[in-house]
């Protein structure tokens, strides 16, 4: 297949690792216009985009089958791209997802190869994810805990119903950090975007776009201060907020010394530690030997 259909630039992650963080980044340096939090200024779209999905679909939503989204998603992404395509001329399209890269049985792709130009995959310590991400879907820690350790784990979506395809969160971040992707990949450390803040979102500028506008790149790190973005959520609420807490909660890294259990961590390194051994982040219940760190 042809190189020219591959237009989609990925804001990959598993939840609550700096995604939305990163894309309002972006939605304000590409438009120099401030920051609202529930508005996309047409820069940025998810990968189940509503109209998208409804343009290509003969089958009305929510459907919760996950063989209709597979089967509508290449299309779905291809009119994604054609939409994005009038508004700019390249045809390239900024999309988030939090799905795995990985094929399904039928050798189909969530995030396909062939429409894919490049991808941003933002990672963080899962220990501090398993706290904000129980905030989010208003379930206990025990509950995500064991959710982020299932390689089956799905997260439903409620306005198209097939929602998003995680696996283990070991498995999601090995997904989009292997050596054999076709695309060029850019790893962002959520912990680092939060200590050196200019310099990560500097970079991700300069991977995306080749030169880097100082002024604009200083705008849009101040527009999307934490503070900001949580006084806007304060007031006006966010539309991808799910649970009963608030979306834009601590941004603090190493929280989950003061929240978890020593048993919930030994839970969660049981599950997942060789995975988070080889992302960087060390077990403080278990020992691996001789794991390269691959990003």
């Amino acid at each position: 297949m042809s190189d020219s259909l591959k237009h989609i630039v990925w804001l990959a992650s598993y939840p609550k690792s700096g995604n939305t963080w990163l894309r309002m980044f972006l939605q304000v340096y590409i438009t120099g216009l401030k920051c609202k939090i529930n508005e996309t200024a047409g820069v940025t779209f998810r990968d189940h985009d509503e109209l998208a999905y409804r343009s290509v679909s003969p089958v009305a939503f929510p459907d919760r089958r996950p063989a209709i989204g597979m089967g509508l998603r290449f299309p779905a992404l291809l009119h994604l791209i054609q939409r994005a395509g009038k508004r700019d001329g390249d045809g390239d399209v900024i999309l988030k997802t939090h799905n795995v890269c990985a094929a399904d049985t039928e050798g189909l792709h969530l995030c396909p190869p062939t429409l894919t130009k490049l991808a941003m995959y933002l990672i963080r310590d899962p220990r501090d994810i398993v706290v904000s991400f129980s905030h989010h879907l208003s379930k206990s820690i025990d509950d995500t805990i064991e959710f982020m350790c299932n390689e089956n784990a799905h997260l439903e979506d409620n306005v198209l119903g097939f929602g998003s395809h995680l696996s283990s969160w070991g498995h999601h971040t090995g997904s989009w950090v292997r050596k054999d992707l076709t695309f060029p990949t850019c790893v962002v450390r959520y912990e680092n975007m939060i200590s050196d803040t200019r310099e990560v979102f500097h970079q991700v500028a300069e991977f995306l776009f080749g030169d880097v506008d100082e002024e604009r790149l200083n705008f849009a790190i101040s527009e999307t201060a934490f503070d900001n973005l949580r006084k806007q959520e304060d007031e006006f609420g966010f539309s991808e907020q799910k649970g009963e807490g608030k979306f834009f909660r601590v941004g603090k890294v190493g929280k989950w010394k003061d929240v978890l259990t020593d048993e919930q961590v030994e839970t969660l390194e049981a599950g997942i530690g060789e995975d988070m051994e080889r992302m960087g982040y060390k077990c403080v219940t278990r020992t691996f030997e001789n794991k390269e760190t691959a990003a």
